[in-house]
C-alpha cells in the first residue's frame, strides 16, 4: 500500500517562500526535491479522491505548475515519483494518466440507503474534528500553505471534480495532524466519503448558498488552523460536516432508494 511505503509521514519541507528567505544554501536540484515532495504529497489526495480520476488524463505541466505555483522543473519531479509507484503512465505524445487508484487497506461498511449516511457523518465528526485540533498545533508552514491552495482553487464545472477537491481537502486536514492514523483513517472511507459527496454535490450543483457556505466552511477551518486555535479548528469541522450532512436530507430523502 501507498501509504505505508511513506510511513504515513509528511516530510518537514520547506515551503517555496520560505527557501527564498532563509540564510541556508540550498542547491537548485535540493530545493527542486523538497517542493516536489510537497507538491506529491498534495497530488496524492486527488488522485484518491477521483478528481484525477482512474484511466483519465493528468493537466498540463504547465497548467499543474500554475495550479501549485510551482516550476515545471518541480512539476515532473512529483510525477515522476507517482510514475515510480505505479499510480500515473506517461503516454508518448498524450500526457500523463492515471492508471490505478490508491487501495484501503481497511474495509469499512458500505453505504446503501440514506440511514447509513448518519452513523457515518456522526463518525467523520469525532474523527474529523480531533483531526482538525491537532493540525492547528501540529501543522506546518507549507501544509498551512497546501490547504490554502486547495480552499483557492477554482470551483468546477463538474460535480464529481468538486467532490474530488472536497475529498482531498479534508484528507489534507488529516494529513496535517501529523497522526498518521487520521490520514489512513480518511483514505480507508474514500468510496463512503466520496459516495456521499457525490450525491451532496451532484445535488447541489446548481444551488450557490450551498456552494459559497462549503467553501466559506472550509475556508475558515483553515484559518482556525493557520491561528493555531485548535478549539476553534475543531467546532469548525464538526460543524462543517454536521451542516452538510442535514443540508443533503433536506428534501433529498429516498436518492438511493
Amino acid at each position: 500500500m501507498i501509504d505505508g511505503m511513506r510511513g504515513g509521514k509528511t516530510p518537514l519541507i520547506p515551503s517555496a517562500s520560505r527557501l527564498a528567505n532563509t540564510g541556508d544554501e540550498l542547491t537548485d536540484s535540493e530545493t527542486t526535491y523538497k517542493l516536489s515532495d510537497t507538491v506529491y504529497e498534495e497530488m496524492l489526495p486527488l488522485i484518491q479522491g477521483g478528481a484525477w480520476a482512474t484511466n483519465g488524463r493528468l493537466p498540463s505541466e504547465q497548467d499543474m505548475a500554475a495550479q501549485f505555483r510551482v516550476s515545471r522543473p518541480v512539476i515532473r519531479e512529483a510525477l515522476k515519483r507517482l510514475r515510480s509507484e505505479g499510480l500515473i503512465q506517461s503516454r508518448r505524445g498524450s500526457g500523463s494518466f492515471v492508471v490505478r487508484e490508491i487501495a484501503p487497506e481497511t474495509e469499512y461498511p458500505s453505504i446503501s440507503s440514506i440511514a447509513d449516511l448518519g452513523p457515518l457523518a456522526s463518525f467523520r465528526e469525532g474523527v474529523e474534528g480531533e483531526a482538525a485540533a491537532l493540525a492547528a498545533e501540529r501543522r506546518t508552514q507549507e501544509q498551512l500553505d497546501s490547504l490554502y491552495r486547495l480552499v483557492d482553487m477554482p470551483r468546477a464545472a463538474a460535480d464529481e471534480k468538486n467532490a474530488g477537491r472536497d475529498f482531498a481537502f479534508h484528507v489534507q486536514v488529516a494529513e496535517a495532524s501529523a497522526n498518521p492514523f487520521y490520514r489512513n483513517t480518511l483514505l480507508s472511507l474514500r468510496r463512503q466519503m466520496m459516495l456521499s459527496m457525490n450525491l451532496t454535490w451532484s445535488l447541489s450543483l446548481f444551488e450557490a448558498d450551498f456552494l459559497d457556505t462549503v467553501e466559506d466552511q472550509h475556508r475558515s477551518v483553515v484559518v482556525a488552523i493557520g491561528n493555531r486555535n485548535k478549539d476553534e479548528a475543531c467546532r469548525l469541522m464538526r460543524h462543517h460536516i454536521r451542516w452538510v450532512h442535514n443540508r443533503f436530507l433536506h428534501g433529498h430523502q429516498g436518492v438511493l432508494g
